[in-house]
């Protein structure tokens, strides 16, 4: 029944397909939900190697890049990470406010980069003590977080710099986004909402075996945005505005293309709408540049509102947040 509602041509009747099965807690498909109470990740491995990071002019936040190396393998999540999968830490007392118990449990959580964060925490914490196993060959030294920035563009763009996951092209259906899009109509497709994950198989990354990798929700990186491009800048403790990639389901085309990069304001104090999903990833440990980094980001965020570059302003409904104004900080690594 799974196989063939998948099969079905039409995006809103998977849709509700699969909201059907997650509001009764009946999406049985390996990675997307929970097993003895613990999150039911698929892993997949993205290998070692070198690309050219940005470089694309059509892409959101475009720049000319420049070449990246992966001196070693990593893992990631074959989907975004889901509801059920994050009330497991919810029950675990990782979350101080009341949980909406009536959430799609096979739907994409969307929370702000602290909560991300945290939650990454707590299953490398499950990890440690043994009751969380990961793939046998994951070196010990290799630990669960989120996503440095390049490590999310490499995958998408694996393995011969494509701009899609899935290919050079943008084709009709592939992702959940707005295809109507009076900026760029690439197809008649708009469901306006999100979906459970993975219900875009054409939209897989085929070399990996990774999905929704465009559109649906876009995804929390650990990295911190800068408008000059890739900063790999991952110190948990600096502040300002961290990188968002993948694009949304309200989003055009231009977001789906793996190297468009966008931002998000992880303070949960943000008077918009601050939450977007994540998708975890098995790595070397993330190095902070240093702390100077976040005496800067701190100072320049006191002087005048923002941390760090000055995000363009995006005011539409394909953009991922209006032009704000100034918002104060939040240190605490701690969730709400």
């Amino acid at each position: 029944m799974i196989a063939r509602a998948l099969a079905d041509p039409d995006p809103a009747a998977r849709a509700q397909f699969f909201d059907k099965l997650g509001l009764q807690q009946a999406d049985l498909r390996p990675g997307v939900g929970v097993r003895d109470g613990l999150p039911d990740l698929r892993w997949r491995r993205v290998p070692s190697g070198s690309f050219w990071m940005g470089g694309d002019p059509q892409a959101l936040g475009a720049w000319p890049g420049r070449s990246i190396a992966m001196p070693s393998d990593y893992w990631t999540a074959a989907y975004p990470l889901t509801v059920a999968q994050y009330a497991a830490f919810i029950r675990e007392g990782g979350h101080a406010e009341a949980w909406d118990a009536q959430r799609i449990s096979n739907h994409p959580v969307e929370v702000t980069w602290y909560e991300a964060y945290a939650y990454a925490q707590w299953l490398e914490a499950l990890r440690r003590d043994g009751r969380l196993v990961l793939p046998p060959e994951v070196p010990e030294e290799h630990v669960i977080r989120l996503p440095d920035e390049a490590e999310r563009e490499f995958a998408g763009r694996y393995p011969d710099g494509r701009v899609y996951p899935w290919g050079n092209e943008y084709r009709a259906g592939y992702a959940n986004i707005d295809e109507t899009s009076y900026y760029e109509r690439v197809g008649p497709y708009y469901l306006g909402r999100v979906t459970a994950v993975g219900l875009y198989l054409l939209g897989v990354q085929p070399s990996l075996g990774l999905y929704d990798l465009s559109g649906n929700v876009s995804e929390w990186c650990q990295t911190m945005w800068s408008g000059e491009g890739y900063t790999a800048e991952n110190d948990p403790r600096a502040v300002g505005h961290r990188v968002a990639r993948g694009g949304h389901y309200r989003n055009g085309a231009n977001f789906a293309r793996a190297a468009s990069r966008t931002w998000g304001d992880p303070d949960p104090d943000d008077q918009y709408d601050p939450k977007h999903g994540f998708r975890l990833v098995i790595g070397p440990p993330l190095p902070a540049r240093s702390g100077q980094a976040f005496a800067d980001a701190l100072r320049w965020r006191q002087e005048h509102g923002w941390a760090g570059t000055t995000p363009p302003p995006q005011t539409s409904k394909h953009s991922a947040h209006p032009r704000r104004p100034p918002l104060c900080h939040r240190t605490s690594l701690v969730t709400r």
